[in-house]
């Protein structure tokens, strides 16, 4: 049986594709069975396509944008705090993109270059450069340094998540390292 993965930040068919194709690649080699992935158009939304299909059984994960910084809390209460009705569900399916997805895009930056020509000097600046843990960045910082260097589109993100090194994502991410170790868990 595989695992279902419910992503925020699908929208129309268009996007839901690419998204699905990102997720793909980059799970590609790195996780034992790729997930089944389920796009929802927001948090709220995708909470809520979980929360239903999680009561006909299965195996379910989610994944959300935390928008913003992660709290001292158990994660678990961090997700609470969003929608009551996750309360219910083990802390080993609730995943988060800590600040927003565009912070697993400076992972590692074969992705962005991939993408677009940079205005100037695309290096990754001091505050991103490794071994700095990119989750500790505020979600401003990142995205001025993407829209200044690169002039990103968020509707771009999931063309470029499929050049992320998902090594590189892991190493710099923990909470993406969290959620590449629950894929290679049994369904």
């Amino acid at each position: 049986m595989s695992i279902n993965l419910y992503v925020e930040g699908g929208g129309d068919a268009r996007i839901d594709r690419l998204a699905r194709d990102a997720f793909r690649s980059l799970f590609q080699g790195h996780v034992q069975q790729l997930p089944h992935v389920v796009m929802g158009r927001g948090g709220n939304d995708t909470i809520k396509k979980f929360v239903a299909e999680r009561r006909r059984g299965g195996s379910h994960v989610l994944l959300i944008d935390l928008e913003g910084p992660r709290s001292k809390s158990p994660l678990r209460v961090q997700f609470e705090s969003v929608d009551s009705t996750l309360a219910e569900v083990e802390d080993r399916d609730l995943h988060c993109m800590v600040q927003f997805m565009e912070t697993w895009l400076l992972a590692s930056e074969s992705g962005l270059r991939g993408r677009y020509k940079p205005r100037k000097d695309a290096a990754l600046p001091p505050w991103a450069s490794p071994p700095v843990e990119l989750e500790s960045i505020p979600r401003d910082q990142i995205a001025k340094w993407l829209k200044r260097t690169f002039d990103y589109e968020k509707r771009d993100g999931f063309r470029i998540l499929r050049g992320v090194d998902a090594m590189a994502l892991k190493s710099r991410c923990p909470h993406a390292a969290r959620l590449f170790e629950r894929l290679n868990e049994p369904a």
